[in-house]
C-alpha cells in the first residue's frame, strides 16, 4: 500500500496518531518503520542511494517520544504537552492563549513563522560577524515599508531553535537558518 502512494518519492510525510487504536504510538512507529523499509527496497531495486522523507509524527503519550525517534521519525508533536504548557503560561499571563492562537492559525491575513536560508543575506551580514541585532535591524529597515514586514525571532542552529538569543549565541554562524515572523514567506534577495 505504501509503495502505491510512492512514499519513497515524498519530501515529507505526516503520520497522525489513530487515538482509538490499542497503542496508537506503537502503530505510528510501525508505520515509520514500514516507510523506511519501502524507501530502502525501492533504492535497492533502482540501485541508488536510499532517500528518506522527512517524517513528522503525532504522539499521544509523550513518554513514547524516544521510541518514535528510534524509528527515524524526524519531528514529533505531542499536543498534550503543548496544552499543559499553554494552560500554565496563560494562568500567569492572561491573554496569551490568543497570541498562540494567532501564531498557529494559517490564513492569508495572519502572520506565520518561516525558516529562511541565511545564505541569502547580503554580503555585509556574514556568518561569524553579523549579530542577531544586525540582521534584525536590516530586516526591519528593508521590510517594514513593504506589505510583508519581517521580524527576526531567532536562529535555527544544528537542529535546534535559539529564540531571542542571549549574547553568547547572538552571532550568526555558518548554516544557521533565520526564524522569522511575516505574512508570507519573504525572499531575502528581494529586500
Amino acid at each position: 500500500c505504501l509503495r502505491m502512494v510512492y512514499v519513497h518519492k515524498a519530501e515529507s510525510i505526516i503520520i497522525l496518531a489513530k487515538e482509538d487504536a490499542p497503542d496508537p504510538d506503537a502503530q505510528t512507529a510501525l508505520i515509520a518503520l514500514a516507510i523506511n523499509q519501502v524507501c530502502k527496497a525501492e533504492a535497492e531495486k533502482s540501485k541508488v542511494k536510499p532517500r528518506f522523507p522527512h517524517i513528522v509524527a503525532d504522539v499521544v503519550n509523550h513518554r513514547k517520544t524516544q521510541h518514535l525517534k528510534d524509528t527515524s521519525v524526524n519531528e514529533i508533536v505531542c499536543p498534550t504537552d503543548y496544552g499543559i504548557g499553554l494552560l500554565a503560561q496563560s494562568a500567569i499571563n492572561p491573554g496569551l492563549v490568543q497570541v498562540y492562537d494567532q501564531l498557529l492559525r494559517f490564513t492569508s491575513d495572519e502572520n506565520e513563522l518561516y525558516m529562511l536560508d541565511s545564505g541569502e543575506l547580503p554580503q555585509e551580514l556574514t556568518p561569524g560577524k553579523a549579530t542577531f541585532k544586525d540582521i534584525g535591524s536590516w530586516l526591519e529597515e528593508k521590510s517594514r515599508p513593504t506589505e510583508n514586514p519581517v521580524i527576526l525571532l531567532g536562529f535555527f542552529r544544528q537542529g535546534k531553535p535559539i529564540l531571542n538569543p542571549q549574547k553568547e549565541s547572538a552571532t550568526l554562524e555558518e548554516n544557521d537558518k533565520l526564524i522569522v515572523l511575516s505574512y508570507c514567506c519573504p525572499c531575502l534577495s528581494d529586500l
